[in-house]
This record gives structure tokens, C-alpha cells and sequence, in this order.
């Protein structure tokens, strides 16, 4: 099925990738540095949790954006689609993050961690369409 001219099957598996991506990231690898960067704690995280029942929304917009700009320049080869996928990476979805970074006190390592992030998950999902075929005709 398709929804805006892109395979939506392809939106949400590459979706639940980058998700799984952060999970990996935040979760495991960058927990403790994050929480320190944050100042996040469990005590803090109260009333708060209902956040994380819409985080879903986040990759799924970006896996959707990347399908598009690949529909539209026709781009299916896995080498371009993660470029694509790293373009949007880079240029959109970390030229948002900064201004979080810019307008309020956040150190930088923790734009560095989220940008990083940002641009891993936005390479994976270009990834994951090439393989998927999600812009092809």
C-alpha cells in the first residue's frame, strides 16, 4: 500500500529500525552519559512518562520525509539512499536539534550525543528504504 506516492510497509520498518537504533543507543550504550548530560533521574522521570508513548512519532516523520525526498529524485541505489538519508540527517533534522542547543543551556556534549544520534538513525532509515524498495515505482 501506498500513502504520498511511498510504500508505507518501507516508512515503518525503517521506522522501527531507527527506533531500535535509539533504543540501542540511549538505552545501553549512552544511558548514564545521557542521564548525567540531562540531569534526568528516576524522581525527575515522575509524571513525565507519558512522553515516551508518542516517541514513535519522531522516526516515523523522519522515515517518511527521507521516503519522499527519495521518491521524488528518484533515488533507490543503497549508496544514495543513505546519502539522502544522511543529508536529511544533517541538514534537517540537526539544524532543528541546534536550536534546542543555541537557545537554552545545554552543554555541548549533549548536542553533540543527540546529533549524533539524529544523523545514525537518518542514515539507517535511507539505508533500510533502499533494501525495501520503498520509493520504487
Amino acid at each position: 500500500m501506498k500513502i504520498a506516492g511511498v510504500k508505507i510497509i518501507g516508512v515503518l520498518v525503517a521506522a522501527i529500525v531507527a527506533y531500535l537504533i535509539g533504543a540501542l543507543y540511549y538505552g545501553l550504550i549512552f544511558a548514564d552519559l545521557w542521564k548525567k548530560l540531562t540531569g534526568v533521574t528516576e524522581a525527575s522521570m515522575k509524571g513525565e512518562m507519558w512522553r515516551m508513548s508518542i516517541s514513535w512519532i519522531m522516526p516515523l516523520v523522519i522515515s517518511f520525509a527521507i521516503a519522499k525526498r527519495n521518491n521524488a529524485l528518484n533515488i533507490q541505489s543503497l549508496v544514495s539512499s543513505a546519502k539522502s538519508g544522511f543529508a536529511i540527517g544533517i541538514l534537517l533534522t540537526l539544524g532543528a536539534r541546534l536550536y534546542n542547543f543555541v537557545y537554552s543551556s545545554e552543554p555541548l556534549q549533549l548536542f553533540i550525543l543527540d546529533g549524533v544520534h539524529l544523523v545514525l538513525i537518518s542514515t539507517a532509515i535511507g539505508i533500510v528504504h533502499s533494501l525495501m524498495k520503498t520509493s520504487s515505482n
